[in-house]
């Protein structure tokens, strides 16, 4: 297809931009750091974890 964006995720074929049918599929999470502001990639549902900032070592409980 041509002009039309399309993604291959989980042997799944999603065409244009489907919102809900491309959040079903990501398994993470994205975190900013309060101090140096570094984003950080955290699973989906793994409870409360500490997350360490690899920036600046600043760590966090965060609920995934």
């Amino acid at each position: 297809m041509r002009g039309v964006p399309s993604f291959f995720i989980d042997g799944e074929v999603i065409v244009g931009f489907n919102k809900e049918a491309l959040l079903k599929h990501i398994d993470f999470k994205i975190f900013t750091c309060n101090k140096c502001q570094k984003k950080m990639r955290v699973p989906k549902n793994k409870g409360t974890i500490l997350l360490k900032c690899s920036g600046c070592g600043t760590k966090y409980k965060v609920r995934t």
